[in-house]
C-alpha cells in the first residue's frame, strides 16, 4: 500500500491492510498555533512535524499517518498575536482519545512525533494512562527534534546550539521545507541569558516569552540556512528510521513482553 495519510484511505482498503498487517503503526504528528516571531508562520511546529512524519513513513513501510494536531498546550507563548492554546487537561484529554481510537481498531504500535515543547507534559500523562488502560500498546514518544539537534549537531550552529523558539535550527529547517513562508528580513537575535544562568542542574524557570523576548521568538534566526536545515532534517529522520527498523525487527516486544 503506497498511500500513507490516514485521511485518505477509506474504510475497506484500512481494514484490509490492518487485517493483513500491511499497516501495523501509526504515527500521530503533534504542533501548535503559536507566534515564532515576526519570520516564520504560526504553523512552524505543525509543518515541522507533519514533514518529518512523512519523510519517516515513506521510509520505514508498514506506517499511517494520523491527521496532524495544529493545536498544543501555548501557555507560555500566548503573550503575541496569534497563539490558539489548549489547556493541559484538554490536550491529555484528546491524546487518550486518539490513541485509544487507534488501539480500539487493532493499532496498537504508535509513535507520537511532537513539534511544540509545551505538549511533552501532557502527552506523557496521556500516553501513561493509556499505557496502564492497554497493557498490550506499545506507546514512543518522540519529544521533539531538538533535543536530537542540540545534541548531535549542535557544532552545526554559529549561537547557543542552534537553540532557541523559532531560533537557528528551527528556522533552518522551515528554509528547507518551506522557504516561501519564512522572511529572513524579520529574523532576530535574542538570548535569554538570565534564564539560561539561573537554569543550571534541572533547575527550571517558568516564563512566559513576553518575559525573555520583545518578538515571540528566542535563539539566533539571523544565522538559520537552508544547509543547516537539510542536514537536521535528514539525519533526524534517518534515526528516527533505524529506531522503528529497530522496533519491527523486535515485533515491538522488547524485554520482558518478548
Amino acid at each position: 500500500m503506497e498511500e500513507i495519510y490516514l485521511n485518505r484511505l477509506n474504510m475497506k482498503q484500512l481494514s484490509e491492510s490492518i487485517d493483513s498487517g500491511i499497516i501495523n503503526k501509526v504515527i500521530i504528528p503533534f504542533g501548535s498555533c503559536e507566534a515564532h516571531g515576526a519570520h516564520l508562520p504560526l504553523g512552524t511546529d505543525t509543518f515541522i512535524s507533519t514533514d518529518i512524519a512523512e519523510r519517516l513513513a515513506k521510509r520505514v513501510g508498514g506506517a499511517v499517518i494520523s491527521p496532524p494536531i495544529p493545536f498544543g498546550t501555548s501557555i507560555n507563548y500566548n503573550q503575541y498575536p496569534l497563539s490558539l492554546s489548549l489547556g493541559y487537561d484538554t490536550t491529555i484529554k484528546l491524546t487518550e482519545d486518539i490513541l485509544s481510537s487507534f488501539i480500539e481498531h487493532g493499532l496498537k504500535n504508535l509513535i507520537i512525533l511532537n513539534g511544540h515543547d509545551g505538549n511533552i507534559p501532557a502527552l506523557e500523562i496521556a500516553s501513561r494512562n493509556i499505557k496502564n488502560r492497554y497493557k498490550s500498546a506499545s506507546i514512543i514518544i518522540v519529544p521533539g527534534w531538538w533535543f536530537y539537534s542540540r545534541t548531535v549537531l549542535k557544532n552545526n550552529y554559529d549561537t547557543w546550539d542552534g537553540k532557541g523558539h523559532g531560533g537557528e535550527a528551527e528556522t533552518s529547517l522551515m528554509l528547507e521545507i518551506d522557504p516561501e513562508l519564512v522572511n529572513l528580513e524579520d529574523s532576530d537575535c535574542q538570548i535569554h541569558n538570565d534564564v539560561i544562568d539561573l537554569s543550571k542542574h534541572g533547575v527550571m524557570v517558568i516564563w512566559d516569552i513576553e518575559e525573555v523576548s520583545n518578538t515571540g521568538s528566542t535563539g539566533d534566526s539571523k544565522s538559520a540556512t537552508k544547509e543547516k536545515g537539510k542536514i537536521l532534517i535528514e539525519n533526524f529522520t534517518e534515526y528516527l528510521v533505524e529506531l522503528i527498523r529497530k522496533l519491527d525487527n523486535m515485533d515491538w516486544n522488547y524485554d520482558y513482553k518478548r
